[in-house]
């Protein structure tokens, strides 16, 4: 960890992060069934109250400028699509689909000019991840309290019964009513896909954020319970890219070249092969709670069926209304998961060209980074955990090919794309007024340290 005398020469919002406007946007993430000040959704108010310290603030400024800057090349498709979006929805009861991804668009580029332009962007990562997850705990668990319920009573009807209908319905949905408001009698089960999607990206930072120069007991420690828990909330999508991301960052460590003991290589192999068999062994055990991770990850559910009946209908009405798409469209009072078939049906092809761009631009990005992680691992100068780093956008790519509001982005998504952005930015300028860069793997722990951000190099010293 970096020295209080290093510390001491930080901006107070960076050495009391607590009064960080965006520590307060994490805070209340998970919240997202909570109502805020003028009919907003809880975290909505602080992503506006984060917006506008944004704008007093000439660093964040620079920041937001440098990430706008480099983002170019993925924006200006993506926000053309949301223009021809919003008029082929105009009129119609999802009209708010574009504005929402304008309003979340402002939520990545506030997340990502913090970091951008912070001097200590891993202890900042560290905190705004600590705080959603002790926030979500202990709210949650005060309201299930109020109620005569537990995360206790949650986990032994989940990992001993296999009652996922008393996780969803029993638990969840009625934590999220007790809580919505007295003008809210209803909040879809559904939302608990949302909380598991911010605990994921929490985990991921948390991680990520680490700088000390033994191992992380306390990410660890983190990791298991959140592992649990996401398992417990049981959203395929967030589980299926756990699983993926938890292959990027063995790719990046070992092709890496990272070296490794002969006990710890030994030890690595036996974790990996002891995991292996206790999947094995579980799948295969015939429990209520086997059944339903079966069903869940091998897509033999319902939901799968409903999808696919959804994409056959898309296509169908993609085939009729090509050019000029049809307009917005459910079916069974569902719009399609998928963002690719839902822009092509809803305006076109020409808005389908414009997603399927965006898409690209943003798996080049992430690719890259991964690439130049393995190969160029000295090119990470700062002191986060790269390999954790790299898998930030993995839920964020993956939930727009099946999550609900037609395959957008909520604002989990685009402010996980904001930490990645932003401390992409962080490092590149890092590296441009390092005159010594550390050389070393990518998952190597640095100490922290402040780094020079874009609004040292940009900004006229004396107003600085």
């Amino acid at each position: 960890m970096a020295q209080p005398s290093e510390h001491s020469s930080l901006p107070l919002i960076e050495r009391w992060p607590l009064l960080h406007p965006v520590t307060w946007v994490f805070a209340t993430l998970p919240f997202q069934w909570m109502p805020g000040a003028g009919g907003f959704s809880l975290p909505y108010v602080f992503v506006l109250l984060a917006l506008a310290f944004l704008c007093l603030s000439p660093r964040a400024i620079f920041g937001a400028a440098w990430v706008l800057r480099a983002a170019m090349i993925w924006l200006v498709p993506y926000v053309i699509y949301l223009m021809i979006l919003f008029v082929s929805l105009s009129g119609s009861g999802a009209q708010g689909m574009a504005t929402r991804q304008v309003f979340f668009l402002a939520a990545f580029v506030m997340v990502a000019a913090w970091l951008a332009s912070s001097q200590a962007p891993g202890r900042l990562v560290r905190w705004w991840a600590g705080v959603l997850i002790v926030s979500f705990l202990l709210v949650s668990e005060a309201i299930a309290r109020s109620l005569g319920l537990s995360w206790v009573e949650a986990y032994r009807r989940f990992f001993l019964e296999g009652n996922l209908d008393f996780i969803l319905y029993g638990f969840m949905r009625e934590i999220f009513i007790a809580s919505a408001g007295a003008a809210v009698d209803f909040v879809p089960a559904s939302q608990k896909n949302l909380v598991a999607g911010a605990l994921m990206i929490a985990m991921i930072m948390f991680r990520a954020g680490f700088s000390g120069s033994d191992s992380d007991r306390l990410g660890l420690i983190m990791t298991v319970l959140l592992v649990s828990l996401l398992i417990l909330l049981n959203t395929r999508i967030v589980l299926v890219a756990l699983g993926f991301g938890m292959l990027v960052i063995w790719f990046i460590r070992f092709a890496g070249g990272q070296n490794y003991s002969l006990g710890g290589l030994l030890l690595r192999i036996f974790v990996v092969l002891f995991s292996i068999l206790t999947l094995v062994i579980f799948f295969s055990s015939g429990t209520d709670l086997a059944e339903i991770m079966t069903e869940r990850l091998f897509f033999a559910d319902r939901s799968t069926g409903s999808r696919m009946n959804q994409y056959i209908w898309a296509l169908q009405q993609i085939e009729q209304h090509f050019f000029t798409g049809y307009g917005y469209a459910e079916l069974s009072g569902q719009p399609v998961h998928n963002i690719f078939l839902g822009a092509f049906m809803h305006a076109g092809v020409l808005a389908f060209l414009l997603v399927t761009f965006f898409y690209a631009a943003m798996v080049a990005i992430w690719g890259s980074f991964v690439m130049r992680a393995v190969r160029a691992p000295q090119e990470w100068v700062l002191p986060l955990r790269a390999e954790w780093v790299a898998i930030l956008p993995v839920l964020p790519l993956m939930r727009m090919w099946v999550s609900g509001d037609a395959g957008h982005h909520s604002i989990v998504e685009w402010t996980a794309m904001g930490v990645f952005m932003g401390l992409l930015a962080a490092n590149k300028v890092a590296r441009g007024v390092s005159t010594s860069a550390p050389v070393g793997v990518a998952s190597a722990p640095r100490p922290e340290r402040a780094v020079r951000a874009p609004g040292d190099v940009l900004y006229p010293q004396k107003i600085q």
